[in-house]
């Protein structure tokens, strides 16, 4: 059945009253609600700003100078994910997944866990690949449903996890994706037949949850949600996917078992898990993504290889740490166009702090040096 809340839902346009979203005047809205997943599947991957010769640069008036670095500093906040050889293989995996289970058997499929410390991107490779998965959902699902008279559609639910939670409150975030309006009298058997029956109304096959961490299996209710969403798998024709921190260590992948019991666990058995890891100072990764990096920034004076030729710097100011690279370089950027500099170097970069974990690492490597 198709639920009344979504009668005006559209999935072209599904925010129609948040045109000022557009003209980047307000905040995107928060990503854990459908409006907001909208706008991130939609909106634009963002190219880097046509960069003028130096002589054209230098005719600019002072206005067109601001108006030209407050363009290229907005471009350097909204890059895109860069891909590695590891995020490339994790995508195509788990979409390759995804599709084996969409036409699959009835009962819980077979489904991701991305495993690993905080700030290493795995919110962002999960994200990214539920708007590959959407996307694509789009182009071949999509039009066969609307054939079929299905309008309302929600391929994709995305939400993130928090302490101390219960079974009504875990369901409450999937219905609070959707846009399902619940009374606060509702019980936890209403809510999952809500979950059920609106997953199956509007095509949901992808549900990504994230920091999955917070379920440890030494929680008595950690143990009931699990077991709720183990339950909520065998309804759903949806792969699951989810990520988190030290995921094993929390006990979930062998449900609290001891390891002479691991051998019971169902999620073990359904999950495939990947680990992301920093990146090491000899990762064949490392230069590769510097170079990525470097050939993304909108800067006049870059000289390529720069960052690559620093990659042991780099590694000492942010561990490896995927979140830390991009800040250190995008930031620095910039300090780069306000400068006047126009490139980025450990100069630039050596004004620039970073989180504390950074610093601390930074500070580390020093007293060993």
């Amino acid at each position: 059945m198709i639920y009344d809340d979504f009668a005006s839902f559209d999935v072209e346009d599904p925010f129609q009253c948040l045109s000022l979203l557009n003209d980047g005047l307000l905040p995107p809205p928060p990503i854990v609600r459908i409006e907001g997943w909208q706008y991130y599947v939609n909106k634009e991957i963002v190219t880097k700003p046509l960069m003028p010769s130096i002589d054209v640069l230098n005719s600019m008036t002072a206005i067109e100078k601001k108006e030209f670095a407050k363009k290229r500093k907005k471009y350097h906040s909204e890059m895109p994910l860069m891909e590695t050889p590891t995020l490339a293989q994790i995508h195509k995996e788990a979409l390759r997944v995804a599709a084996l289970n969409y036409s699959g058997s009835p009962g819980a499929r077979m489904g991701i866990v991305l495993d690993g410390l905080g700030t290493v991107g795995k919110s962002s490779i999960v994200m990214e690949l539920g708007k590959k998965y959407e996307l694509s959902w789009r182009k071949n699902i999509l039009p066969k449903l609307k054939c079929a008279g299905i309008h309302n559609s929600i391929p994709v639910i995305y939400i993130t996890l928090i302490g101390e939670l219960s079974v009504k409150d875990f369901n409450r975030l999937i219905v609070s994706f959707m846009g399902i309006n619940a009374p606060s009298s509702a019980t936890v058997s209403w809510l999952s037949n809500q979950i059920i029956d609106t997953t199956q109304a509007c095509g949901t096959s992808l549900i990504i949850i994230d920091d999955i961490h917070f379920l440890k299996m030494c929680n008595r209710t950690a143990q009931v949600i699990n077991n709720h969403l183990k339950f909520l798998a065998n309804c759903i024709s949806a792969t699951f996917i989810y990520s988190g921190i030290d995921v094993e260590g929390s006990g979930l992948m062998k449900e609290g078992n001891s390891t002479e019991k691991a051998f019971v666990s169902q999620t073990q058995h359904r999950f495939k898990c990947y680990s992301i890891a920093p990146f090491s100072k000899d990762s064949p990764d490392l230069k590769p993504l510097l170079n990525s990096f470097e050939a993304s920034l909108a800067l006049q004076n870059q000289l390529s290889g720069t960052l690559a030729n620093i990659s042991d710097y780099i590694h000492d100011r942010t561990g490896g740490f995927m979140g830390a690279i991009s800040n250190l370089i995008r930031e620095g950027a910039n300090l780069a166009i306000d400068n006047g500099s126009e490139r980025v170097n450990r100069v630039v970069f050596d004004k620039i702090r970073l989180d504390f974990a950074s610093e601390a690492h930074r500070k580390t490597t020093i007293s060993r040096s």
